[in-house]
């Protein structure tokens, strides 16, 4: 399958460069123009109805959300491309979508192409990226949803609704406030990093968990925590104090 693939970057030297790279590795890729700014991104897109975007965030007179939110219908794939914007790439991968950090790892590129070949030719609509947009205008933070990708779909859950995570190896299981559980293959730490504003806390090697669903902390035996489904939660020695210190901020 050939997808319809646009570019949308302010600086030339890039633009060159992603076009270089496509036509090099990425033979599924059909390159049909490319656009330096908002407003000629979104006539171009408009016109040719890519299947996919590569999308730099930072540009002149708006940013690539600005151009996202401007859009009726959002039908393509998209792979970010920024060099140091953090924020964005937090907010990025906690909507699970794809990005590639400048300067470009051809690797990475064409893992991301790869994976977009493979979304667009299963028809899956990009339901991820509704979810990012609400995700960037929603308050307050804990009405955000986090995008959980399991073996065959990706699963939509409010940051509110989970109890706790749990390591296993490669893999992270999220119990759920109604009893049921996810299992994904991404690792306990990635998690950390994107659910630390959200009152989670790591209080394990094995466990990250939402401390506003604590129902008693017991200081004896080392310490440890239990959850409001009746699961006690051990503490390890050296992440007490963090922790200690995050329940006090929650309750305050």
């Amino acid at each position: 399958m050939q997808l319809k693939t646009i570019i949308v970057d302010d600086e030339p030297n890039n633009i060159r460069n992603i076009e270089s790279i496509l036509q090099k590795h990425c033979e599924n890729i059909d390159l049909v123009g490319n656009a330096n700014s908002v407003e000629s991104a979104n006539r171009l897109i408009k016109e040719v109805q890519p299947d996919l975007v590569f999308l730099d965030i930072e540009m002149p007179k708006g940013n690539a959300f600005d151009l996202l939110e401007s859009l009726e219908d959002i039908s393509f794939e998209i792979i970010f491309v920024t060099a140091y914007n953090q924020y964005a790439i937090k907010a990025i991968r906690f909507s699970a979508l794809d990005y590639i950090l400048k300067p470009i790892n051809i690797e990475n590129f064409k893992e991301a192409v790869n994976k977009a070949v493979e979304k667009a030719t299963a028809k899956n609509n990009n339901d991820r990226l509704e979810n990012f947009i609400k995700n960037i205008n929603q308050k307050p933070a804990f009405d955000k949803r986090i995008a959980l990708p399991t073996e065959d779909r990706v699963v939509f859950i409010p940051t509110k609704d989970i109890l706790y995570c749990k390591g296993e190896n490669n893999y992270t299981n999220f119990v759920i406030k109604d009893g049921s559980s996810l299992l994904v293959s991404r690792t306990l730490k990635e998690y950390e990093e994107l659910l630390d504003e959200h009152g989670f806390v790591r209080i394990h090697q094995s466990f990250l968990i939402n401390l506003k669903y604590i129902k008693s902390y017991v200081k004896s035996s080392g310490g440890y925590v239990i959850m409001e489904n009746g699961e006690e939660l051990s503490i390890a020695r050296q992440r007490k104090e963090l922790f200690l210190n995050k329940l006090q901020d929650n309750l305050t």
